[in-house]
């Protein structure tokens, strides 16, 4: 999960664009009489959220009984449209952040309410409940929102990446590594965000999704691995001083990894190969 800094748009700004252009002059009164309401329901959003109780907002099927659910999704259909003037405020949103923060790799295309609008239709086009993100995570989020009252982690709120969560194991077989990510709980982080991460890593698949990068990165640079092992073979080096030669490369991959992203799969991947002393082994029996 990767952090993204809260969007500067108000959601009465957003609502007052979005009523602008429409027909149904009852929907346009009741959304402006009602603008404080909507104001109250964002700032307790914003605090809940910077306190990461957005699990204890009520669902609700209406606005003030004025303004119903299927209105709320009319509204914020008025932001997804292209001919519309709400359309630039959901352009703003999706520009912000080109990949992905619930998975952190695939390209942002559409807009998630992090609270689904069916069930909280106050926040359908708040800009602080509005996630840019990628189809697949989209549509693997979809309404659901909790488990056990728990909730994903919030990329405008949660700081996910205060410290290492993220490691990898290896699995030698005489062919092939193979690689399996899980969540390790950092010891500054209290029990209720060491489940929301678990529960956010599994409801994303995200270990499948870094097990396939993995394994296509590691293919990428087995042959240079190889290669690099054998050259230190064949200008008579020890097998020891060829496997430090392995570690010293690995090891340079990790840091770099690591000082651009803390908990990307690479860097849980490389530290997991650099402290294999199967791994070296492995390597030094591998035939291609």
């Amino acid at each position: 999960m990767r952090n993204l800094p809260p969007p500067v748009l108000s959601c009465n700004e957003v609502l007052i664009s979005c009523i602008s252009n429409i027909r149904d002059q009852t929907l346009y009164t009741n959304v402006n009489s009602n603008l404080f309401s909507y104001e109250l329901a964002e700032k307790s959003y914003d605090k809940k959220g910077k306190t990461s109780k957005l699990h204890t907002i009520q669902s609700h099927r209406d606005v003030n009984g004025q303004i119903s659910k299927n209105q709320m999704m009319f509204l914020y259909d008025k932001m997804v449209k292209k001919e519309n003037p709400a359309r630039d405020y959901y352009d703003e949103l999706l520009a912000s952040s080109r990949r992905c923060p619930f998975c952190g790799y695939g390209k942002s295309t559409t807009l998630d309410h992090f609270l689904p609008k069916s069930s909280f239709p106050i926040y359908a086009v708040t800009p602080l409940n509005l996630v840019p993100c990628c189809k697949d995570c989209n549509t693997t989020k979809l309404t659901k929102t909790t488990d056990e009252n728990l909730l994903f982690l919030h990329p405008y709120f949660d700081n996910a990446d205060d410290s290492r969560w993220l490691y990898c194991d290896i699995g030698i077989f005489p062919e092939t590594i193979a690689f399996r990510f899980k969540v390790v709980k950092p010891s500054i982080w209290d029990n209720e965000k060491f489940e929301r991460m678990q529960y956010h890593f599994k409801t994303f698949n995200l270990n499948d999704l870094f097990m396939s990068f993995a394994t296509e990165e590691f293919s990428d640079n087995l042959h240079q691995l190889k290669t690099l092992y054998a050259s230190y073979i064949e200008n008579g080096a020890s097998v020891s001083n060829a496997e430090l030669a392995i570690k010293d490369d690995l090891n340079g991959k990790f840091i770099s990894c690591q000082k651009h992203l803390i908990n990307h799969w690479k860097t849980a991947m490389y530290d997991s190969l650099r402290n294999s002393n199967a791994f070296l082994k492995w390597i030094e029996n591998y035939e291609y």
